[in-house]
């Protein structure tokens, strides 16, 4: 049984995950 709060961490630290990608790769490939 899979909680609100659980998906809420999990989806959270998934957004975080993308922004710190989307940045890392904006720093090593400058457009």
């Amino acid at each position: 049984m899979m909680r609100p709060f659980i998906l809420r961490i999990v989806a959270t630290s998934l957004s975080l995950l993308i922004v710190s990608l989307t940045t890392m790769t904006k720093s090593k490939v400058p457009c």
